[in-house]
């Protein structure tokens, strides 16, 4: 997204090692088409995001009430769609069922190894909520009575 909106990101040199396991500003390529995950990260991007969030992280959650309210209603429908365009993009001989599920190129799980595939995408699934869970007691300071 830099090198969209900024073009002479390109002409930026990387002087860190390969073993950094980080780049100066990222690679050009999305990740699907990079040899590691580790080419791809960019510290230039990591002090962007962090430049804008924080300016955010010192604003009360009384005056961004109401971005949490659109944000209430956007998201539910932006799960929905993204639901509709997996079961539209996989194809129907791939399943997420016992004893059909395919990993890679055409390999098939099974036993302890279905389960242990299965626990790890319910725990990708659910680590994002992990975050919220631990933040309830900073939410419910702000209700004016028991049952907000």
């Amino acid at each position: 997204m830099t090198r969209a909106i900024w073009r002479a990101t390109d002409d930026i040199p990387n002087r860190l090692p390969q073993s950094a396991g980080i780049t100066t500003v990222g690679t050009l390529l999305p990740l699907f088409y990079l040899a590691s995950p580790d080419e791809a990260i960019g510290m230039m991007c990591y002090f962007i995001y962090w430049l804008i969030q924080l300016p955010l992280l010192f604003v009360s959650p009384h005056r961004i009430r109401y971005l949490f309210l659109v944000k209430s209603l956007i998201v539910p429908a932006a799960w929905i769609a993204i639901l509709v365009w997996a079961c539209v993009k996989v194809p129907t001989s791939t399943s997420l069922g016992a004893g059909r599920t395919s990993v890679g190129s055409g390999a098939v799980l099974h036993g302890s190894a279905l389960s242990w595939a299965w626990l790890g995408a319910l725990n990708s699934a659910l680590g994002s909520y992990a975050t919220l869970a631990v933040n309830i007691p900073d939410f419910t300071r702000y209700a004016k009575d028991e049952k907000a």
